[in-house]
């Protein structure tokens, strides 16, 4: 987003395929794995740890520790 708000396109554009191109690789290579990770595990955020826990730092820790 830094790169598109300072207008820098190329760079922007770099760094969105090399990102696609990781995904698509990781679609190739584990298959399986990925599809539970985009579509089960990135939501889940007690794979890391409870959202009540003081080290939890995200917004959604905050709220739950409210």
């Amino acid at each position: 987003m830094l790169l598109l708000w300072n207008r820098r396109w190329r760079a922007a554009a770099v760094a969105s395929g090399t990102f696609a191109l990781t995904v698509l690789l990781g679609f190739l290579v584990l298959p399986r794995d990925a599809v539970d990770f985009w579509t089960v595990a990135l939501r889940d955020t007690r794979r890391i740890a409870p959202s009540e826990w003081i080290v939890n730092q995200s917004f959604d820790g905050v709220i739950a520790r409210v």
